[in-house]
């Protein structure tokens, strides 16, 4: 059975799916949490959130900690309908059918449940296929990214980096294969930022807005970077950025 938990955390997770970006969170005097903290109740397995700091997150977002509960309740039996029964396995037979019409209307709901799950799986195959050919695709993509002599990273329209090629070694020491959110990867890189500040600036008024910008990035070390924060659009609506970086001044000796 669900608990008020899930439903907290099936509110929380919806506020972020629908742009509430984990960085304004954290930095909120309200909430007073890292992003690293965020970042694990978004897209974590937490075991729990004290019933204090879910206040705070209702005190956020200007809702009750009862509302909060509710909405995320509502929004959790919405995406979790109760499983209708197929009629393959009931109970049907009891041994008392004598009649040829009984027998005939107990087969006809075994035949209709064999073929729902069979059409079922048929489409889990067929999505299955489409997906090993996209990630052959990746792959593909990947390779040449890697060739570039510019650095490409992905993220998607929840923040989520979902590649990076890494090129010049600005992300080292971060995990990527677990697809951090942008804002965390940006706050871990405050220390090897001189402007820091005009870069935050930067990428926020490209997802704000989600039109091009540019930057100079000086780094620590006297090296200079030119990116630009590229938004993606399939149609009107919004994929994701891509952060493209090139290498202007090399570091100092």
């Amino acid at each position: 059975m669900p608990t008020n938990f899930d439903y907290f955390l099936r509110f929380f997770r919806k506020k972020i799916e629908d742009g509430e970006r984990q960085i304004d969170i954290a930095t909120s005097n309200k909430v007073n949490k890292s992003t690293a903290y965020i970042n694990k109740l978004y897209k974590g397995n937490p075991k729990s959130c004290p019933i204090d700091t879910q206040r705070s997150f209702a005190d956020y977002f200007e809702i009750s900690y009862d509302e909060m509960i509710e909405a995320g309740r509502l929004i959790y039996e919405k995406e979790n309908p109760p499983v209708k029964d197929s009629g393959v396995g009931n109970s049907l037979y009891d041994g008392t059918i004598t009649k040829p019409e009984e027998l005939i209307s107990l087969l006809n709901q075994v035949i209709f449940g064999v073929k729902a799950n069979h059409g079922i799986c048929k489409t889990a195959e067929e999505k299955a296929e489409k997906y090993e050919q996209l990630l052959d695709e990746i792959e593909l993509y990947k390779t040449i990214f890697s060739k570039l002599n510019e650095g490409v990273t992905f993220y998607n329209s929840k923040r989520d980096i979902i590649f990076s090629s890494n090129r010049w070694g600005l992300l080292d020491g971060m995990d990527l294969a677990t697809h951090p959110s942008f804002d965390t990867v940006v706050l871990g890189l405050r220390k090897k930022i001189v402007n820091f500040d005009e870069v935050l600036d930067c990428v926020s008024l490209a997802s704000k807005e989600r039109k091009e910008t540019e930057v100079n990035v000086e780094i620590q070390n006297g090296a200079v970077f030119h990116f630009r924060v590229v938004p993606i659009f399939r149609g009107e609506v919004f994929l994701g950025s891509l952060l493209i970086n090139t290498p202007k001044s090399p570091p100092k000796s």
